[in-house]
């Protein structure tokens, strides 16, 4: 797979737009170049190796980037807004400040990704792997995570208010501050997670695991405990109503 250089990249760009084409990168070697700033918008990135680039500022609205790798890339304050990241490879890349309103990540692979203050607003997270992602004050409200990962993830004042948590799996992480009102944690599993002065208000927290969880400070006002498991939490001035 031939590597491109930043110009051939462009020049693809300018010629897809001059015939009002969908600019396609597919199969392409673009790894470890500087993309910054760059227009994608609609392009279509399907198995295209961009691991290690430089892609802040660049705009990928409505890019399909369908299962790319894209492990290392740096996303700073790049635009995902409605693009089809479905099983793309972020392991490791840096996301801070993205803009992923509506975009597509079922399945994407996040180890260790580092999100702080992107915003997921109404996302799409169902089945991602998220592990040891960082959410640092990120916005995922209303973002749809049925099964996602994330484990040992840290949500520090996150907010995840009317997110779609159902089976998610939250061991070990760390979400001391997050907004969880009017979430869906149906079956989510909380154990030894940290949830000081979480706000869960509202929340749907039925046949939750919070097994060795860290409630310190949680405002649970109005939520469903059906079949909730608390065996070992800690709830030391935990706010309920």
């Amino acid at each position: 797979m031939k590597k491109l250089t930043r110009k051939e990249v462009i020049a693809i760009l300018e010629k897809a737009k001059q015939q009002e084409k969908s600019a396609d990168f597919s199969f392409m070697n673009l790894s470890e170049l500087d993309l910054s700033e760059l227009d994608f918008s609609r392009a279509i990135f399907t198995d295209t190796n961009l691991s290690d680039a430089n892609l802040s500022g660049a705009n990928f609205s409505c890019a399909d980037l369908y299962g790319a790798d894209l492990e290392g890339a740096n996303f700073t304050d790049a635009n995902f807004t409605r693009a089809d990241l479905r099983y793309a490879d972020f392991t490791g890349a840096n996301l801070i400040r993205a803009e992923c309103y509506l975009a597509n990540l079922e399945g994407a692979n996040l180890r260790h990704a580092n999100l702080i203050g992107a915003n997921l607003n109404l996302s799409d997270l169902r089945y991602a792997n998220l592990y040891r992602a960082y959410f640092r004050g990120a916005n995922l409200k209303g973002a749809y995570c049925y099964n996602a990962d994330f484990t040992r993830a840290d949500f520090t004042r996150a907010n995840l208010t009317d997110a779609n948590l159902t089976d998610a799996n939250f061991t070990g992480a760390n979400l001391t501050g997050a907004n969880l009102t009017g979430a869906y944690l149906t079956r989510a599993n909380f154990t030894g997670a940290n949830l000081t002065c979480a706000y869960f208000a509202i929340a749907n927290l039925e046949g939750a695991n919070l097994t060795g969880a860290n409630l310190t400070g949680a405002y649970l006002y109005g939520d469903n405990f059906t079949r909730t498991a608390f065996w070992k939490a800690l709830c030391l001035q935990t706010q309920k109503e």
